[in-house]
C-alpha cells in the first residue's frame, strides 16, 4: 500500500480489491493505471495523446517514425532474419505502408502457419502484458493486410520466394 500511495493510490479497499481480482482488471485516477496481470501489479503513467499512425511513402520515407527503422535493398544471400530484421518480397509491398497500432479484428498469417490468425489471439498466446500489446506496432501493406508485428513475428505472405528478383530488408532499432 505503501508504494501504491506514492502513485495516488491510497484507499485500502480498492486495492484489496484488485489485488484479489482477476487478470486484467484496472484501477485509474488521474495520471496512474495499475493493471493485475497475472500475479503482479503493474503501475503505468497514462499514455499521452501522440500520433500512433505514421505513413511511409517509400522506402527513403521512415524519417519520422517513433524508432528507427531501415528499408533496404537485398540481395539473396544476405538473409538473415530475427526479431528486429525481417525480409520481405518487394513486389507484394504497396506504398503508402502505414505503421499503427493494432486495431479490433486485425488478422494475419505467421510467419512459417499456414492458416490466418486474429494479432489479439496470437498476443494471447504470446503472453504480452496490456501494456505491451497497447505499445506494439503493426506495419501494414497499402492493401491493408499486415506486413510485420513489430518486433514479434513477420506474416507469411510477404516471404521472399525463389521467384523474387528484388527484395527488402526492414529492420529497427530501439
Amino acid at each position: 500500500l505503501h508504494v501504491l500511495k506514492r502513485y495516488g493510490f491510497d484507499s485500502l479497499n480498492e486495492i484489496e480489491k484488485i489485488c484479489s481480482s482477476e487478470a486484467g482488471k484496472m484501477l485509474k485516477n488521474n495520471q496512474f493505471t495499475i493493471l493485475k496481470d497475472r500475479n503482479k501489479l503493474i503501475v503505468f503513467k497514462e499514455k499521452s495523446t501522440s500520433n500512433d499512425i505514421y505513413c511511409i511513402n517509400s522506402k527513403e520515407d521512415v524519417l519520422n517514425l517513433p524508432f528507427f527503422m531501415n528499408i533496404l535493398e537485398v540481395e539473396k544471400e544476405e538473409f538473415n532474419a530475427n526479431l528486429s530484421t525481417i525480409f520481405v518480397n518487394s513486389n507484394l509491398l504497396q506504398w503508402p505502408l502505414v505503421l499503427r497500432r493494432k486495431k479490433t479484428g486485425d488478422v494475419f498469417r505467421p510467419f512459417g502457419m499456414g492458416g490466418m490468425k486474429k494479432v489479439s489471439k496470437f498476443f494471447k498466446v504470446e503472453k504480452l502484458f496490456k501494456i505491451k500489446k497497447e505499445k506494439t506496432w503493426i506495419l501494414e501493406n497499402g492493401d491493408g493486410k499486415i506486413i510485420w508485428i513489430v518486433g514479434l513475428r513477420a506474416d507469411d505472405r510477404f516471404k521472399i520466394t525463389n521467384a523474387n528478383q528484388k527484395n527488402y530488408k526492414i529492420s529497427l532499432e530501439k
